[in-house]
């Protein structure tokens, strides 16, 4: 073959696949010498890297990296071989707008083929993108990026097997819907009456369960879930710098009075919220994080921060970020008053219009509410024809009335567990359990000078059985609370709460009174502390269960030489002393107003005394790491965040942790789909339940 001075060679003439005999032997002169022992060598292949894929109008463009002896590749779509070619690039014109194709390519040598390349999904471009409901939707805006219109056209929000920009019916699954045979039915349930017809007003689950349904904001949670997913806006994308957001809204959306929405309706209602005219008790979002907003043209809405805020994808899905109809509502409402003091008369609310899925029909003031299905909704009108909401408070009166068959769920109180669980075994009703991203606590307050001792505070923390209360008072339905961030938030930090500190153990408790000098010098059993006997009021809302909680509290405490005293007030009243801090310690919790860490910890935070840190807790780490966990967007250093802010509010109590709810409630079995995520029933749009026969 070949003969050389050195010893070695490099044969350059082989193919991949292939296996080649080899042998050496010495030369001289005209004399060759005895061969070496023969070599048997396979030559294998290569794999192919790094396969990229651009889509174009109408093609794909396949490219990937040259391997070296390759001459030439055979490229697959779909499990078939297409063509072969010697380049390392391929266009795919046979190619339909809307579908998904797969490809991989493989080296070709002789009658042998291997190194198959991974294999590349592609959902092919074009002008008709896809529908959303029943509106067909114009090609992304050109100002959207490439790696945006990727991401919300491949994507499935809802997990139903759909990828977003083909979901008729976004929120449900796609292959469940059949509106023949699942249409039809009046949804009953009840609840305490309405406090506001108004989104920007609103702050309790009440108001906010009708408001979810008549109302669409920007983004909303994914059925079942706490993830954002598009609402009226189609899709968004976020600056580099985190500060300008861009959202594209959906075209041919209707109001209920058969306006179409643009974005001037979404910038009215913004600059509505910011207007101290309105004093919406959820003005400072604006006014805190907001510099300004723009509708750049119809379908156009941008907002610019005024520094980055990690969670604002997540806090636009509360009920004061929901579009309002402009035309409608400002013909119908008046600014009065001097500049300063001005307020506004509102005379839409007694026909209240939105787009969302449900439509107002009749409201009896302390009877009920009617809502009706909207035919044209951008998903597709619901299942279910009629909402009806009765209204009363008492958690009793719902329990009966949905045992008689007047109302078709309910919340199940303590006092009803047992017998719930007896209908649940017979097959009467069906319970579900979700998790509320909820914590109770006993807030201290931090300003009284005893109180900013944290070895105090642990002690009276480790001085009484919350795990009692929790099983006796609750059914053991809850879970004890060893910090502030509920188990199922976003970034909780896997084991941070596996154990507590401070749990229940009267000896720790009095010995870390004696280690701060708190001794009984009088023999009246309670100790003295700061030349005062360590006695103090615990205040609560009225509530038969913090009474009897409160009744254990005080028995463990007088073991330990500490007095509390218990008095219950309105809950009004409670709120006042929150507030002014004109208290020592109370019962009060916290429901997540957005699924994020940040909602909570604003309750610690040293910039948030008194707005809302009544606890007056004031340390300068915790407020510094929860300035960087409202700005940072990275995940992992959020979660680290999380970890360090969690771990020391868990050791220094601020609060006296208790529990973590969970919700039950019962459905009769003909009800389905009823779905409850993380921030419960009352926020589902409810255009997937319908009744079975």
């Amino acid at each position: 073959m070949t003969t050389v001075s050195e010893t070695s060679y490099t044969d350059s003439e082989v193919a991949m696949g292939n296996s080649y005999e080899y042998k050496v032997a010495a030369v001289s002169g005209d004399q060759i010498g005895e061969n070496s022992t023969i070599v048997s060598v396979g030559v294998t292949f290569t794999q192919i890297q790094n396969i990229q894929t651009q889509k174009e109008e109408g093609t794909i463009v396949l490219q990937w990296d040259q391997v070296s002896g390759a001459q030439e590749y055979r490229v697959y779509k779909d499990g078939e071989a297409i063509t072969t070619v010697s380049e390392t690039s391929y266009t795919d014109t046979d190619v339909t707008v809307g579908e998904e194709y797969e490809y991989y390519v493989t080296i070709v040598s002789g009658n042998q083929e291997g190194g198959q390349s991974s294999t590349a999904t592609v959902l092919a471009g074009g002008e008709e993108v896809g529908y959303f409901g029943s509106l067909e939707v114009t090609p992304w805006p050109e100002d959207l990026s490439q790696d945006m219109k990727q991401y919300f056209t491949q994507v499935d929000f809802d997990g139903d097997g759909v990828p977003y920009v083909f979901d008729r019916y976004l929120g449900r699954d796609d292959a469940e819907v059949d509106f023949e045979e699942k249409d039809g039915g009046n949804f009953r349930t009840m609840s305490e009456e309405l406090s506001t017809w108004d989104p920007q007003q609103s702050t309790g689950t009440a108001s906010g369960w009708v408001q979810s349904k008549i109302y669409n904001a920007l983004v909303q949670y994914v059925p079942g879930t706490t993830e954002v997913m598009p609402d009226l806006a189609k899709a968004w994308e976020v600056s580099d710098d985190g500060l300008t957001y861009t959202f594209y809204l959906r075209e041919n959306v209707e109001f209920h009075n058969g306006e179409e929405m643009t974005s001037e309706d979404v910038k009215w209602s913004f600059d509505r919220l910011k207007d101290q005219a309105y004093h919406s008790p959820r003005r400072q979002w604006h006014v805190d994080y907001i510099e300004s907003t723009e509708a750049t043209d119809d379908y156009t809405f941008k907002i610019t921060l005024q520094e980055p805020y990690a969670p604002f994808l997540t806090l636009l899905t509360y009920s004061s970020f929901d579009v309002l109809p402009k035309d409608y509502c400002s013909a119908r409402e008046e600014v009065v008053g001097e500049p300063g003091n001005q307020t506004v008369e509102v005379e839409w609310t007694d026909n209240p219009v939105g787009t969302g899925p449900w439509q107002y029909e009749s409201y009896e003031l302390g009877s009920k509410v009617v809502l009706v299905e909207n035919e044209d909704y951008y998903t597709g009108e619901p299942y279910l024809d009629k909402l009806t909401r009765e209204f009363s408070a008492d958690p009793d009166v719902i329990v009966q009335s949905f045992n008689a068959g007047d109302i078709d769920i309910t919340g199940i109180p303590s006092n009803h567990w047992e017998s719930f669980l007896e209908k649940e075994d017979e097959g009467e009703v069906e319970i579900t359990e979700y998790a509320e991203l909820a914590t109770f606590w006993l807030m201290i307050n931090c300003n009284d000078t005893r109180f900013q001792n944290v070895t105090l505070r642990r002690a009276i923390t480790m001085g009484i059985n919350r795990q009692k209360v929790v099983q006796d008072q609750f059914k053991g339905r809850y879970e004890v609370a060893n910090g502030p961030l509920p188990p199922t938030m976003k970034f909780f930090p896997e084991g941070v709460h596996e154990e507590d500190p401070n749990s229940f153990d009267l000896n720790k408790s009095r010995e870390l009174l004696d280690s701060i000098g708190a001794v009984d010098t009088d023999g009246d059993g309670i100790r003295e502390y700061d030349g005062e006997e360590l006695s103090f009021e615990l205040s609560s809302y009225v509530s038969p269960t913090w009474q009897a909680g409160a009744q254990v509290w005080m028995s463990d405490l007088e073991k330990v030489g500490i007095e509390m005293t218990y008095e219950q007030y309105d809950f009004a009243t409670i709120l006042q002393m929150g507030g002014s801090g004109n208290y020592e310690m109370m019962t009060l919790g916290w429901i997540a107003d957005y699924p994020d860490p940040v909602n909570f910890y604003d309750n610690w935070d040293g910039e948030q005394i008194p707005s809302v840190n009544w606890a007056r807790y004031d340390d300068e780490e915790v407020t510094q790491w929860i300035s960087e966990l409202r700005t940072t967007s990275d995940p992992d250093e959020r979660e680290q965040l999380v970890q360090k802010i969690e771990e020391k509010l868990q050791l220094e109590v601020p609060h006296m942790w208790f529990f973590h709810s969970k919700a039950y409630v019962a459905t009769y079995p003909e009800l389905n789909n009823v779905r409850a995520g993380g921030m419960g029933f009352y926020k589902e749009k409810m255009v997937n339940p319908w009744f079975s026969d």
